[in-house]
């Protein structure tokens, strides 16, 4: 069966290397998001081990490579003329190249690398799948549909998870897959540690294909979002998408993931409360600014009602500010370690992270979250789709959520909708010059 893997794997990923060649990314798209959600399981079951190297656990990093490879003849061939979004990316993937090389001093060359493909790869890719696509829109619409098929069939899986289990965790293909991993971190790991990550209460964690209940939870969430935004913004459809919707809240029920309901709840409130109103860049600036501190204070205030979870990040967080440095840790130093992405971003890259901070501050501007300015998916002016990335940078304050197919997607739609409000902006200002 492993052969047969690496055959399928082998064979998509002459697909890609043709489709990219042709500047046609919507295969490439697809398949991402189908391998994030489901390659946990899959790998499992064929009997790969944590670790191995193989056509089939690299095929993210090829098609990567593949794309990139065609990114760097095409810029060639245009003699190194960039517009200013691409600048700013290239100019980031130099930073994070050079965060390799420190990240290799500090710690090792493949903790670095393990740490640049946590944090940075993701938003390389999304940039590259940008890069090349001349419909952003078509694209983006495709992407939405992959994005709530396969939450919808994850819902399903989880759903039946939920009602069939029966108490006994060597059941749950992933309790034995975590607890593999651990095992090969520590030998000494007690497995009941690993029970608390699988039930809340006296209920089931289910997470379908995914081997985390929380990557199946911020995922259905956003496929949630997804979804009452085509309910508000369009008029067809309006009863099958809202028995869409109550599916997906269902999933993330069962999930039991209480951030993936105020992350749906919330974009929709702010989507209400924005239509037809603006939301500056200096707002949203201070916004992003000061989200974090809010969690940490109103955190500490109330730790006396915290649950273990949550005041174990209110530590990780007095631990960031005491060990907080110019340069950090070193990239690849504490993957996987930390429950907040901001934590592990910081932590391990100091003041650096600031930059990376700053590139998802800077897609905001080319948002159309502005008065009497609609987007293309957003035809009567609920601005779901916009909000969920606006969301995303509180999940990124209490969760861990790098490397997690909900990470991929944020940033390949917001690089999706930046350039497609950019592309929109430059052909309004060109047909009124003329």
């Amino acid at each position: 069966m492993k052969f047969a893997s690496e055959l399928f794997f082998f064979l998509l990923l002459i697909c890609n290397f043709y489709f990219i060649s042709n500047k046609k990314l919507s295969f490439t798209v697809v398949t991402l998001i189908f391998y994030f959600f489901c390659a946990d399981y899959l790998f499992y079951n064929l009997g790969y081990n944590i670790g191995e190297f193989s056509i089939g656990k690299l095929y993210v990093e090829l098609v990567f490579l593949i794309i990139f490879s065609f990114l760097i003849l095409d810029v060639s061939l245009k003699h190194l003329k960039f517009d200013s979004f691409d600048v700013k990316m290239i100019l980031f993937l130099i930073f994070s190249l050079a965060l390799i090389v420190f990240g290799s001093l500090m710690n090792s060359l493949t903790s670095a690398i393990n740490g640049w493909r946590s944090l940075f790869l993701f938003i390389f890719l999304a940039w590259g799948v940008t890069y090349f696509t001349t419909d952003t829109i078509k694209l983006l619409r495709l992407a939405v549909k992959t994005v709530v098929i396969v939450a919808v069939i994850n819902s399903f899986v989880s759903i039946y998870e939920f009602h069939t289990f029966s108490g006994d965790f060597s059941t749950i293909w992933r309790y034995n897959l975590l607890l593999e991993a651990k095992t090969l971190k520590d030998s000494n790991f007690d497995e009941h540690f690993l029970q608390y990550q699988l039930i809340r209460g006296d209920m089931l964690r289910a997470s379908g294909l995914f081997a985390s209940a929380l990557s199946s939870g911020f995922f259905t969430s956003f496929a949630a979002i997804l979804v009452t935004n085509n309910f508000l913004n369009n008029k067809s459809l309006k009863v099958f998408s809202f028995s869409i919707i109550l599916l997906l809240l269902y999933s993330m029920f069962t999930s039991q993931v209480r951030t993936a309901f105020v992350i749906y709840f919330l974009a929709l409130i702010l989507s209400m409360f924005f239509k037809g109103k603006s939301f500056s860049n200096r707002a949203f600036f201070i916004y992003v600014l000061i989200v974090p501190v809010i969690i940490f204070l109103v955190g500490v205030l109330s730790q006396s009602i915290l649950d273990a979870s949550s005041a174990g990040r209110i530590l990780q967080y007095q631990y960031l500010m005491s060990n907080l440095s110019i340069l950090g840790e070193g990239l690849g130093a504490n993957v996987g370690k930390f429950d907040s992405f901001y934590i592990y971003s910081f932590v391990d890259l100091g003041l650096m992270a600031c930059a990376l901070l700053g590139l998802f501050i800077s897609w905001f501007k080319y948002f159309p979250l502005r008065k009497g300015r609609y987007f293309t998916l957003e035809s009567k002016g609920y601005p779901m789709l916009q909000m969920s990335y606006v969301i995303f940078f509180p999940v990124l304050a209490v969760q861990h959520v790098a490397s997690s197919l909900y990470y991929f997607s944020i940033v390949l739609f917001a690089s999706l909708i930046c350039k497609a409000n950019k592309v929109s902006l430059q052909t309004v200002y060109k047909d009124d010059i003329k």
